[in-house]
C-alpha cells in the first residue's frame, strides 16, 4: 500500500511513540553518565549498550517522520534505515564484551577475545546491509512503515540473541543464587540489570522479525520505555541501598 492511499496521522504517532522512547533511553544514559566514574568496564559496556539503542530509536523515529510526509521511497529515507540496523548490530560486540566481565569474569584482554566474533559478524552485516537486498523498502499500513532486513542478516541477529540470551539467563541465575545465600545486595542488583537486558533483547527480537505489524507495533514498542524505566528504578534502588548502608555504617562507627 502507498503513502498516498492511507492517512498520515497514524504513522506520525508511531514517531511520537518513538520519541518517547528516544526521550526514555537518553534520560536512563544521563543518570548513568553523572555516575560514569563509579563503574566498572561491565557497567561502562552497560551503559554504552543503551546509548545506542538511544541511537536506534533517533534514526528510527527520524524515518517515521520522513516516510509520514510521503518520503517513503527517498535516499535519506533508505541510509536511515542502514544506519538504524547498524547501531542494532553495533549493540551485539558491547554485550558480548558485557557478558565476558560480567558472566564469564574473563579478565580484559580475554573479554576482547570473546567479542571478537560477534564484531567480525557485525562487519559482515554491515557489509550485507550495503547490498541493495539488504534492507527492503518500508512495508507501509496505517500505523507501521519499518523496513525488513534480508534472511540472511536476521539468522545473523537471532543466532547471536540465543548466545547472549543463554548468558544472561544463566547471569541472572547466579547472581540472584549469591544474593539469596550470602544477602549481598550488589549481587541482587547485578541480576537484575541482566534481566533488563534480557526482556529488551526479546522485544528487539519480536520487532525484528516483523510478527506485529500496524497497530500492535505501537503498543509493542511503548514497552520498550519499561525497559528503560525498569533499570532507573533497579539503579535508584541501588543507591538508596547504598547511602543506607554508609550511614548505618557511621553510627555503628
Amino acid at each position: 500500500m502507498s503513502l498516498s492511499e492511507i492517512p498520515r496521522i497514524g504513522l506520525l504517532f508511531t514517531s511520537f511513540v518513538e520519541l518517547i522512547v528516544v526521550v526514555s533511553a537518553l534520560a536512563l544514559v544521563i543518570f548513568f553518565l553523572r555516575r560514569w566514574a563509579s563503574l566498572d568496564n561491565a557497567m561502562k559496556a552497560y551503559v554504552i549498550f543503551w546509548l545506542f539503542t538511544c541511537f536506534v530509536w533517533t534514526t528510527s523515529m527520524i524515518r517515521y517522520v520522513l516516510v509520514s510526509f510521503g518520503y517513503e521511497n527517498s535516499i535519506l529515507e533508505h541510509q536511515l534505515s542502514i544506519v538504524t540496523q547498524i547501531f542494532v548490530f553495533l549493540g551485539g560486540p558491547i554485550l558480548f564484551y558485557f557478558v565476558g566481565i560480567r558472566t564469564l569474569q574473563l579478565k580484559s584482554y580475554a573479554t576482547c577475545m570473546f567479542a571478537v566474533p560477534s564484531l567480525l559478524l557485525t562487519i559482515w552485516s554491515f557489509a550485507l546491509l550495503l547490498n541493495p537486498l539488504g534492507v527492503t523498502t518500508p512495508q507501509i499500513n496505517y500505523f507501521s512503515a519499518d523496513a525488513v532486513i534480508s534472511r540472511k542478516l536476521f539468522y545473523i541477529f537471532g543466532a547471536q540473541i540465543l548466545i547472549l540470551l543463554s548468558l544472561l539467563a544463566y547471569d541472572v541465575i547466579l547472581h540472584f543464587r549469591i544474593w539469596y545465600q550470602n544477602k549481598i545486595l550488589i549481587e541482587k542488583y547485578r541480576a537484575l540489570n541482566s534481566m533488563a537486558l534480557i526482556v529488551y533483547l526479546l522485544l528487539g527480537t519480536i520487532d525484528q522479525s516483523k510478527i506485529f505489524i500496524g497497530w500492535p507495533l505501537v503498543v509493542f514498542r511503548v514497552l520498550y520505555s519499561t525497559s528503560f524505566l525498569f533499570v532507573y528504578v533497579v539503579m535508584s534502588h541501588e543507591d538508596s541501598d547504598n547511602e543506607q548502608y554508609l550511614v548505618i555504617k557511621e553510627r555503628k562507627n
